[in-house]
């Protein structure tokens, strides 16, 4: 009695095949949307005049998420322990609206 032996499979490879013509990459997604400038936060939520120099100190700018500057660095650019917590929230309730 004969052995059957079935024909030649090659072993399924996990590599893509070329891509052929006219074939293109999904598009990127979008850059983030734009959250506003400094001023428009000074303005909107009343940063007083010195706690917008301490944030310059900082270099702060709209999209750095605050809440992992030291309190050491907070105090040494000038702003106030209770300035600072107004300045989290205040800017937490900016970011959520725009």
């Amino acid at each position: 009695m004969p052995h059957f032996m079935p024909p030649f499979m090659p072993w399924p490879s996990t590599a893509q095949p070329p891509a052929g013509p006219g074939t293109q990459d999904p598009p990127s997604s979008p850059p983030p949307a734009e959250l506003g400038s400094l001023e428009e936060f000074y303005l909107q939520f009343n940063i007083p005049d010195h706690a917008q120099v301490g944030l310059e100190k900082l270099g702060f700018q709209i999209g750095d998420d605050l809440s992992q500057v030291p309190i050491e660095e907070v105090k040494g650019a000038g702003i106030k322990v209770l300035d600072w917590q107004r300045i989290l929230k205040q800017y937490r309730k900016y970011k959520h609206h725009n």
